[in-house]
């Protein structure tokens, strides 16, 4: 090609370039047509090649896309089954932790989900489906049920029976669930359990079971947790239980003073006595798990405590304080609560304390004291026992041979004194252990000294109501004599040990040091009961505004006010 002329021609407007001499730089037409007939073939050659290029370019970038196209197909099919997976070992999780109330939400949305996945009718949604409906059942088996009756059991058995009401209409459209076997099963033993506790209040004294009354014990404790379930039933229920124990206690009543009478004429054998005991102690008992202690107490005092004479009276004290001692617990438990509501026998109560009292030594009681972690001396401890021991010892005489002349001025003078140096270091008690000992000497001296209040005079130190030293020991550890923190301290007091007394201590020493008090208990009635056998030291030291007795519900309610 003849480039050089070529590239001076304007091919769009065949114009020459300037100051250029056609005839000089072309040779002849012929010339200039050969050249571009060339330049055409050459264009059209390129041309061809850009074709061919530009085909072979599609078909690469359609073998990509395609290429693309299956990886991400591969990758969405991936991610569907790790979701679908996902899915499945969450909803295994809900089944096997069998929360179901709290989780049944999670559950449902679970189930959607998956259905979303694997779409309506697969295989696997329907697998799943069988579990949950199998795992829901579970809490409806026959032997389930059985182990919880057998078990007493009843708040786990009201908690199936609840979740699975819940959970019926819940998985409507997912999982048909039938639960008319739990509520038939739930039903016939609440029925069974209602007619076992009014054959207990209406058995005769004479009858060997006269003195068992488990089945009223568990309908009671069972009542709160049906009237969710039944409301308004179990309130008749309750009202009908009652009235049932009214009309026993009033029959007991009428055929303890038939029997006094007898026995009178007699010559006053004891077996009426005792006989009149056993009524007693039952109709405390069922007062007790009823709630009409109140109604109990003014039906025994007025209707036959205060007929009785002073001798009968002491031998159904000594009657019911044999029982105190009784292998069987709740009796056991109610005859001390007899001892300590009626004042006809206070003073059975006294003497049995304070055996109590003298049973257990100090070193003794230490010894036994088990700690976690165990600690490497109990020094401290021993110390405020040993300036406690003097300053009570002191003031139990003092009571004992002159309580008309004991000073309640002076009392509390010496206590406003002892407080006054102990204040400024609450957080550290276990650096005061003498001064603290003292201080809990006196404490306990004006307990023991508003017990003998219009009682006389006394002569014996056993006479009179004292701490005992496993109570005084439980008291020195909550108030962490034998460790550098005044808080959190948790202790295990057995029962008939006097938790009450060393709960009571407690409050009154934390309250005079400056603090609020809140002393708990799962029973309403027995915080009230230790409130009252209370209140008259918190007023001694004018610190019952300080102290508030409450059960759980009590605690929490004015927490959340």
């Amino acid at each position: 090609f003849r480039v050089g002329k070529l590239a001076k021609i304007d091919w769009g407007g065949l114009k020459l370039g300037e100051g250029v001499n056609m005839s000089t730089e072309l040779a002849s037409q012929e010339e200039y047509m050969e050249d571009k007939h060339a330049l055409d073939d050459a264009l059209r050659g390129l041309e061809g090649h850009r074709v061919e290029a530009q085909a072979r370019w599609n078909t690469r970038r359609q073998d990509v896309a395609e290429q693309e196209r299956l990886v991400l197909e591969e990758l969405r099919s991936c991610f569907v089954v790790a979701v679908r997976e996902a899915i499945r070992k969450r909803i295994d999780a809900i089944l096997d932790d069998k929360q179901f109330l709290r989780d049944i939400d999670a559950l449902v949305g679970c189930l959607t989900a998956l259905q979303t996945h694997v779409g309506e009718g697969s295989s696997v949604l329907v697998d799943v489906l069988a579990r949950v409906k199998s795992r829901v059942n579970e809490l409806q088996s026959d032997s389930e049920i059985q182990n919880l009756i057998e078990a007493k059991n009843y708040a786990k058995l009201l908690s199936n029976l609840e979740t699975l009401c819940v959970m019926k209409p819940a998985l409507e459209g997912w999982v048909a669930l039938d639960i008319i076997n739990i509520q038939t099963k739930t039903t016939r033993h609440v029925s069974f359990l209602l007619k076992q506790a009014g054959d207990e209040l209406q058995s005769g004294v004479e009858h060997p079971t006269f003195l068992v009354f488990t089945a009223v014990q568990d309908f009671v404790r069972l009542t709160p947790l049906l009237e969710k379930r039944f409301p308004g039933e179990m309130e008749a229920a309750m009202h009908d239980l009652i009235q049932m124990a009214d009309s026993a206690i009033r029959k007991c009543v009428a055929q303890a003073k038939e029997m006094l009478e007898i026995a009178r004429a007699d010559g006053m054998t004891t077996g009426a006595e005792e006989t009149v005991a056993r009524m007693l102690i039952k109709g405390y008992a069922v007062a007790v798990e009823l709630g009409v202690t109140d109604q109990y107490q003014k039906w025994m005092e007025t209707g036959l405590l205060n007929q009785m004479e002073s001798k009968s009276q002491h031998l159904v004290g000594i009657a019911i304080k044999l029982k105190s001692e009784d292998s069987n617990a709740s009796v056991a438990s109610a005859a001390n609560g007899i001892l300590a509501m009626f004042p006809a026998f206070k003073t059975f109560r006294t003497e049995q304390f304070n055996a109590k009292a003298g049973g257990v030594t100090f070193p003794t009681a230490l010894e036994k004291m088990k700690c976690m972690p165990t600690r490497p001396s109990n020094d401290n401890l021993v110390t405020v026992f040993g300036a406690y021991d003097e300053v009570y010892s002191a003031e139990v005489d003092k009571i004992v041979h002159g309580l008309k002349d004991y000073s309640e001025d002076a009392l509390r003078k010496r206590v406003a004194h002892l407080v006054k140096k102990l204040a400024p270091h609450v957080e550290e008690l276990n650096q005061h252990c003498l001064v603290f000992g003292q201080l809990f000497a006196l404490v306990a001296s004006a307990w023991t000294y508003l017990s003998c209040l219009g009682k006389g005079d006394f002569q014996e130190r056993k006479s009179v109501l004292q701490p005992h030293n496993t109570q005084v020991l439980g008291v020195c550890r909550l108030m962490g004599l034998d460790e550098a923190a005044l808080g959190n301290h948790l202790i295990q007091i057995n029962t008939g040990e006097g938790k009450s007394v060393a709960l009571g201590f407690t409050a009154v020493l934390l309250s005079l040091l400056g603090f609020s008090v809140d002393v708990v208990c799962y029973s309403s009635y027995l915080s009230e009961r230790d409130y009252q056998e209370f209140k008259q030291l918190f007023q001694f030291f004018g610190v019952e505004h300080f102290v508030t007795y409450s059960d759980f519900d009590g605690l929490s309610s004015s927490i959340l006010k």
